[in-house]
């Protein structure tokens, strides 16, 4: 699966209605489309790194966890 065909899924699901990403089409062959952020899906910005952040705290104690139950 290809990061594009998420990009679309989630494009053609919400992005059109809740106004959060921007999809630029290019009439080109082979056809080409940019997807960005707009105003409104940068507001989750602090939301996103505040995830990112915690994950990367947690990660060890996740990873050890895998350890320990893998045995």
């Amino acid at each position: 699966m290809l990061l594009i065909d998420d990009l679309g899924r989630v494009w053609n699901a919400r992005g059109q209605k809740y106004k959060h990403l921007h999809c630029e089409v290019y009439k080109q062959v082979p056809p080409k489309m940019e997807y960005s952020l707009t105003a409104y899906g940068r507001s989750l910005e602090p939301v996103i790194f505040s995830l990112r952040t915690w994950g990367e705290i947690h990660m060890k104690k996740i990873e050890c966890a895998d350890l320990t139950t893998s045995r």
